[in-house]
This record gives C-alpha cells, sequence and structure tokens, in this order.
C-alpha cells in the first residue's frame, strides 16, 4: 500500500516460507496439531480466515481444505470446540473457521 514493493516482495517471500516451515512442523496425519510436537491434539486454524480475506496467499490452499474435513469429524452438541483439550467454543472463532470451507456442504456437519 505504501508503493514499497521491494519490502512487499521481500515480507511476503519470508511469510510464506515460515507458513511451508509451519506445515511441516506442524503436520500431525489428517489435520495440524495444536503445538510442534504434540500429537494428536488439534485447535481451530480460526485466523487462516484473514489470509483469505486479505487475499495474501501465504498458506497454500490444502492447509484449509485438510483442516475442514477434519474439523467435520470433531463436531459437538454445541459446534467445533476451540481445540483437543476441553469441549467449549466460542461462536466468533467458529464463525471465522467456517470461512476456510470451500462449499456449502462442508458446513453442513
Amino acid at each position: 500500500m505504501l508503493g514499497n514493493q521491494a519490502a512487499a516482495t521481500e515480507y511476503n517471500t519470508l511469510a510464506k516460507s515460515l507458513a511451508t516451515k509451519w506445515t511441516e512442523l506442524a503436520k500431525d496425519g489428517d489435520h495440524y496439531s495444536l503445538a510442534f510436537g504434540a500429537n494428536n491434539t488439534w485447535s481451530q486454524k480460526y485466523n487462516l480466515v484473514w489470509d483469505e480475506v486479505l487475499n495474501l496467499k501465504i498458506f497454500p490452499p490444502q492447509v484449509a481444505e485438510k483442516e475442514v474435513a477434519f474439523y467435520q469429524r470433531q463436531q459437538r452438541k454445541f459446534g467445533l470446540p476451540l481445540d483437543s483439550r476441553k469441549t467449549y467454543t466460542k461462536s466468533d472463532w467458529i464463525l471465522w473457521t467456517a470461512t476456510l470451507a470451500a462449499n456449502q456442504k462442508d458446513l453442513n456437519h
């Protein structure tokens, strides 16, 4: 927005590099873990919404697809829990997380 294309390119490249590292370090089979090295844990990746809203394209679309598929199996009576530690949730985070779904059918769980 400031017109400094060199800085924008530098930071975008760094962000994509860090996102790639994150996807490798957080990989836990069919989802991404709550914390690095914490296998069999998970959390809502609700902040991925901003990658989409701001059209940054930092994370590959497969990250959201993988998480949405996993979240469908984690649904509880009152919605998707915040993470694997407890069953409570927050409606704002559920909404942000719901934006990761590519289509309506992915929301019907």
